[in-house]
């Protein structure tokens, strides 16, 4: 408990620091430029459509867009500069959240002075103020309720916002959204939630004594509040230079997907490293796999587990069938070593590849044994499957060699497609083959006779920088080497799934059972 309540409370601070910069930045530049547009009538529509523009993309895609927008900017200033910046992390969840607040403060400053009565405008022109004058003694003070309105709008939907950027590595309140969803450890959700709307739910409070406080000319309350925005924001950059000048050359980064196995495998990793060597740990959690595999090249984490069929399909871009088992393993293992200087520190000897599962009954039923089997009755029949299987060369291979489609093909999040197949809702899952569900089910996995999936061996990659630099971790990280059979991942697995254990637990209960080993 302890132990949770730290990780929630610096996932709070980061939550809270990333907003409130984003929300300092998007206020800096809003107040200005809609101050500007107001007096320049020919570029308020376009400069306000532009800003409408970017608030109806979705906030996950417009964080998604930033990364590769940042990472061609990072080459580009390599190659030109020698100077190269993360394109993951704080970096494009902080550009993507100020984005995102500016229409409401930009949209409400504009509006603010147009609202003006020009009586009032035209009593300024006679007493011969100028401009600057009448904009901050008559337009601004004027305006001021409703630009507050807009800081506030903005407030609360930046708070928001922020949960998802998860998948783009910055740490916030997200994390333990994201994994208590995966791991079905709802309580962890609901904490994360809760602290997310207590922090929106502050601020809109505070912004609106602010706006009181101004109104009725409260100067002590005015004053107060401002202080304490001053010593928050002091304290949020002098952390913010500390940790970007003075960084900590004993930290390793741990990337990992978003599901259960790979947050297993990240407090397997974690805590070797930290009994072992004299290395500190920082896991990002719920990654993409190109993500991932982009920030471990760019040496902006040190370590991540893979799987050899995502390599093969998603990096490297393999079309048509894949080689026989031993031969991917070999050319995948020679492409992340020799063309992108990584280094697989271990294959940890289970694959946790795509299959096509059936309940033993129905499959009992229809008499199917195999995906050759089931194209007999697919056209009668639904497909659960995760949000990815679809576009991937798996079902693609799959469709062309096995001549087969099912009556409706149901897209849903991953921790819902065993339930869903055990209760009739669907006929046949992309299931995983490590998944600990197959087990609790009693769920037939298909064969694949033909070859049309990949292996998905479980592969343990170091970036150069990590390899390089800090051998010990290639030592220790070895003996992880053959050390996890399938059956073994399934039970972990199910531990967290299905049993309610922290990823934690199941990490150190593999690591209890490792140490007896001979």
């Amino acid at each position: 408990m302890k132990e949770q309540l730290l990780i929630l409370g610096s996932l709070f601070y980061s939550h809270l620091s990333l907003s409130l910069v984003a929300l300092l930045v998007g206020t800096l530049i809003s107040i200005p430029l809609g101050i500007w547009v107001s007096h320049q009538k020919k570029w308020q529509n376009l400069i306000l459509g532009l800003s409408g523009v970017i608030q109806t993309i979705p906030g996950l895609a417009l964080l998604a867009i930033m990364v590769p927008i940042l990472g061609t900017l990072s080459d580009w200033s390599e190659a030109n500069f020698n100077y190269k910046f993360s394109s993951i992390g704080t970096l494009p969840a902080l550009l993507a959240l100020i984005l995102y607040s500016l229409l409401p403060i930009l949209r409400n400053t504009v509006t603010g002075i147009a609202g003006i009565d020009e009586d009032l405008i035209e009593a300024a022109d006679a007493v011969g103020m100028t401009p600057k004058q009448k904009l901050f003694k008559v337009e601004l003070i004027m305006a001021m309720p409703v630009m507050f309105a807009g800081v506030r709008t903005a407030t609360i939907w930046v708070i928001g916002l922020a949960t998802l950027a998860t998948p783009v590595g910055a740490p916030s309140l997200g994390n333990i959204i994201f994994s208590g969803l995966q791991t079905k450890n709802y309580p962890l959700v609901f904490a994360g939630c809760i602290a997310a709307a207590l922090l929106a739910i502050f601020f809109d409070g505070l912004m609106g004594l602010l706006e009181k406080s101004w109104q009725k000319r409260n100067w002590k309350t005015l004053k107060g509040i401002l202080f304490f925005f001053l010593l928050l924001y002091s304290f949020i950059f002098y952390k913010g230079a500390k940790d970007i000048f003075f960084k900590d050359e004993n930290k390793i980064i741990i990337g990992t997907k978003a599901f259960t196995e790979q947050y297993i495998l990240g407090d397997i990793l974690k805590i070797i490293i930290e009994e072992e060597t004299p290395y500190k740990v920082d896991i990002r959690k719920s990654l993409g796999s190109n993500l991932l595999f982009d920030a471990l090249r760019n040496d902006q984490i040190d370590i991540y587990v893979t799987y050899s069929g995502t390599i093969w399909s998603t990096v490297m871009k393999e079309k048509g069938l894949p080689p026989s088992s031993k031969a991917l393993l070999s050319k995948v293992t020679k492409y992340v070593e020799n063309k992108h200087n990584l280094k697989v520190a271990a294959r940890l000897g289970f694959e946790n590849k795509y299959a096509f599962a059936m309940t033993k009954k129905k499959a009992s039923k229809l008499g199917i044994k195999s995906i050759d089997d089931l194209k007999n009755f697919s056209g009668d029949l639904k497909l659960g499957t995760d949000y990815v299987f679809l576009d991937r060369l798996e079902w693609k291979n799959i469709r062309n060699l096995y001549n087969i489609d099912f009556q409706k093909k149901i897209v849903m999040d991953p921790t819902l497609m065993y339930e869903s197949v055990h209760e009739n809702q669907v006929d046949v899952i992309t299931a995983y083959t490590s998944d600990g569900r197959i087990k609790k089910y009693d769920l037939l996995i298909l064969e694949d006779d033909k070859k049309a999936i990949p292996p998905y061996h479980t592969m343990l990659l170091l970036s150069k920088r990590a390899f390089t630099k800090r051998p010990m971790l290639l030592k220790e990280l070895k003996r992880l080497n053959q050390s996890i059979s399938l059956e073994t991942m399934q039970d972990l697995n199910f531990l967290v799934d299905e049993k309610g254990k922290s990823t934690k637990e199941a990490a150190k209960t593999f690591l209890s059972n490792l140490k007896k080993r001979p």
